[in-house]
């Protein structure tokens, strides 16, 4: 079990960063979830970590007939 140094540092058991991909050296993002500490690998290439997020958001929707409602509604 990983404990926290003086310096508040805590390094995540061996098995645990193998299976995260977390090699020395690495960034982590940092969160706190439902009272937990969560550590995730920092994404290499944000647009590639983002890319097909939402994708289905617009689904079914005509983009031009939207933006020219919204126009309309500026008016």
């Amino acid at each position: 079990m990983p404990m926290v140094s003086t310096k508040g540092q805590v390094a995540p058991r061996k098995a645990i960063r193998e299976q995260a991909g977390i090699k020395p050296g690495d960034q982590v993002l940092d969160s706190v979830v439902g009272g937990r500490i969560v550590l995730t690998p920092k994404p290499r290439s944000w647009a590639k970590a983002l890319r097909g997020l939402h994708q289905d958001l617009w689904e079914g929707t005509d983009a031009a007939r939207y933006v020219r409602s919204e126009r309309a509604a500026w008016r």
